[in-house]
């Protein structure tokens, strides 16, 4: 069938489990964005207490949306028997919801951000499977290596969805260690994701890392992140006597209390040492890349195995080497020495080390910021928005032209 035959897709995506705009939440919009792209129809169903963020990004892609049933979360708090009544009970609501909304939009096609939606949404996926209509769970997150995540992985999700798409090789072998039939698996890797803002946005923030050397921290000010270790790390580089700055890019969290209590003591501590003229945070803003275009190096000493990692995509396609540590996915999109420091445990002397590389030699420095440019011109760069939209076309069934 030529792609002009081909009848067009009309895709409901699943994103009631969406608030924040993170990582995962871009790159969802961003298979969305492929798909309107292509012609497709696209409807997302949202949460109904906290949307506005996520409802923002349907908007800016043309889809539609709706609100659905997303309440209760999914943990140790279900071996409650109260709790586990809930969650019983949303994921009867949400999957009502699912089907109201399929009976209406008639969906060729139903897509899923993450597995924890696919539960939510069970009987409906079931119900949808059976007359039909193929479903596509995008993991962003991979199996966490406990029994009961295990036994969902390997007994439930497969049930649940027809392709289960990995974000990196990281990714996709965690799955099938997980008991994902091979069948079933496939793989697309992240592109850069589209951040819109108008010209001159934070040019406050641009002035400020421009004034020195600086260090930049883009992302959750939070522990797993390892935003405390960054801090500590250019702590000892400053009492050491380089002249740097370090600044943190991310939004303070109102949420949950131990997240709160830990960007609290962080700025506590900076000041307590000292180092309020050395050690900024800034917040969270929209014009990353320019602030990154400004920056000297990027840290990224994220301590959990994310399963992707899209700041360091994002820094040197920014022509700003990363130091990263070696967990999971983060390390596919950096090259050692080369467009990068991969940092050789994840420990603050590690961090320590990878930062010096470049802070004692500036030729090192421009060379990784160059090849780092380089690599996202070149033609076969393995996470290109080209190849990006021909892995997910392809997923969907979409004929190229």
């Amino acid at each position: 069938m030529s792609p002009a035959e081909h009848p067009p897709l009309r895709v409901i995506a699943c994103c009631g489990d969406m608030f924040v705009v993170f990582g995962n939440e871009r790159m969802t919009f961003e298979v969305l964005r492929v798909l309107r792209d292509e012609g497709a129809a696209v409807h997302c169903i949202v949460n109904d207490w906290e949307n506005e963020r996520i409802v923002q990004l349907a908007d800016d892609i043309g889809a539609t949306w709706s609100t659905g049933y997303y309440r209760y979360g999914f943990s140790r708090a279900l071996l409650n028997p109260l709790r586990a009544m809930q969650f019983a009970w949303e994921i009867l609501n949400t999957s009502l919801g699912l089907l109201r909304d399929s009976r209406r939009f008639r969906p060729t096609h139903i897509f899923m951000p993450n597995f924890m939606t696919a539960i939510r949404n069970a009987p409906a996926l079931l119900i949808l499977r059976a007359l039909g209509v193929p479903t596509i769970l995008r993991v962003a997150n991979h199996p966490v290596p406990n029994r009961v995540h295990l036994w969902l992985w390997s007994r439930v999700v497969p049930r649940l969805v027809d392709r289960i798409i990995a974000i990196s090789v990281f990714c996709r072998t965690r799955l099938a260690a997980a008991g994902v039939p091979e069948h079933q698996l496939g793989m697309v890797l992240n592109r850069l994701a589209t951040r819109s803002c108008a010209e001159g946005t934070d040019q406050d923030v641009v002035e400020l890392v421009r004034q020195r050397r600086t260090v930049l921290v883009v992302g959750q000010v939070a522990p797993f992140k390892g935003t405390h270790l960054a801090i500590e790390a250019c702590r000892l580089l400053i009492e050491a006597g380089l002249d740097l700055q370090l600044v943190i890019v991310g939004t303070l969290p109102i949420w949950p209390p131990d997240y709160v209590a830990y960007a609290t003591q962080l700025q506590t501590s900076v000041a307590a040492a000292g180092l309020g003229d050395r050690v900024r945070f800034v917040g969270g803003r929209q014009n990353v890349a320019a602030i990154m275009r400004a920056g000297y190096i990027l840290a990224a000493p994220i301590v959990q195995e994310e399963t992707f990692g899209n700041v360091g995509l994002e820094s040197t396609g920014a022509g700003l080497p990363p130091v990263i540590f070696p967990t999971g996915g983060l390390v596919e999109s950096v090259v050692h020495l080369k467009t990068g420091f991969i940092c050789h445990a994840s420990t603050v002397e590690a961090l320590v080390e990878g930062l010096r590389y470049f802070l004692d030699d500036p030729a090192a420095r421009d060379a990784a910021s160059a090849a780092g440019l380089a690599q996202h011109q070149a033609p076969d760069f393995p996470f290109s928005a080209a190849a990006f939209r021909r892995g997910w076309l392809d997923v969907f069934g979409v004929p190229r032209a």
